[in-house]
């Protein structure tokens, strides 16, 4: 069983809010690096996007997972 399927539906949304919060971390360093580390900082804030980007997708996948269609009731006409 993947490590993912073991973890909660919450437990997975604060996993991709931390990794959003610290996208949003990454962006604001690169913006405010000087311009010797903007390369640098520019590499982290892409690393940390696709951080981010990786714990929606698993996210999303789990939420729709759960998803159940509609009871359909029979009324037997």
């Amino acid at each position: 069983m993947p490590l993912f399927d073991r973890l909660r539906p919450a437990e997975l949304f604060d996993a991709w809010l931390f990794a959003e919060a610290d996208a949003a971390l990454a962006l604001a360093s690169w913006f405010a690096a000087p311009a010797a580390d903007k390369a640098d900082r520019h590499a982290g804030y892409l690393a940390a996007l696709d951080r981010e980007s990786h714990a929606a997708a698993v996210l999303a996948d789990r939420v729709r997972s759960r998803e159940r269609p509609a009871r359909v009731v029979a009324f037997g006409w």
